[in-house]
């Protein structure tokens, strides 16, 4: 099984900022007609709810605005328990968390938390994967890209599969150069040009226009819209 978080670009299908779930080799019947193995499951999932990734206040409440976003994020034993159920294994081609230098902004919620742990308890129920069993009968291997947000997405995320009980599995971080599921930290000049390329579609621009009114008003109480990146 395999599953993904990921941050798109508009309308271009990419797997930027993912986590991923494998489990090979599984035979089970449920949700399928009887003489039917399930020999692999992947599924690729966007992270859960987060805080903007920049500050989108007037400098004046920045110090607010920082505040507001820190009281939505997990608290520090409830990040201390995940890291403990299921610990990241960094390459070390990785210098640290991209984000982690940015908080509270682009920092998994814990509503996000929330929102992957009961993910995880639907697949779980969707493949009948009990605890007393999964070694047994699944592989499992976890990957996520350099993100804190993507790692934590898939620490709760296998809290809700396995109910919250403990299992011995790492989420794994690859070297970003030879990472499958993260193209833009990959290539990024590639995915420069892709972005580029839908810009200056006629059908693109056309509908970016109609939203133009809106982005003014918006852009009025919230300028960190507009504005460059801190």
């Amino acid at each position: 099984m395999s599953i993904s978080i990921a941050n798109s670009l508009p309308l271009i299908s990419v797997t930027n900022k993912v986590f991923r779930i494998h489990i090979r080799f599984i035979s089970i019947n449920r949700g399928f007609d009887s003489n039917c193995n399930v020999e692999g499951v992947w599924v690729f999932h966007r992270h859960g709810d987060r805080t903007p990734s920049i500050s989108l206040c007037p400098d004046y409440a920045f110090n607010n605005e920082v505040k507001f976003w820190k009281r939505k994020l997990p608290s520090d034993d409830f990040m201390k328990n995940m890291n403990q159920k299921f610990p990241a294994s960094i390459d070390t081609s990785n210098e640290g968390y991209y984000d982690a230098a940015h908080e509270p902004f682009g920092y998994l919620t814990q509503l996000g938390c929330n929102q992957m742990k009961s993910k995880g308890s639907k697949l779980a129920s969707r493949y009948n994967i009990k605890h007393s069993l999964t070694q047994e009968i699944w592989d499992f291997d976890a990957y996520s890209t350099n993100y804190l947000r993507t790692v934590t997405s898939a620490q709760c995320f296998l809290d809700g599969l396995f109910n919250s009980e403990p299992i011995n599995l790492k989420v794994k971080v690859r070297d970003p150069k030879h990472d499958p599921l993260n193209a833009f930290d990959r290539n990024p000049q590639l995915m420069k040009e892709l972005v580029s390329g839908v810009r200056s579609n006629l059908s693109f621009q056309e509908k970016d226009s109609l939203a133009v009114p809106l982005a003014t008003r918006l852009a009025r109480f919230l300028p960190g819209l507009v504005s460059k990146k801190r």
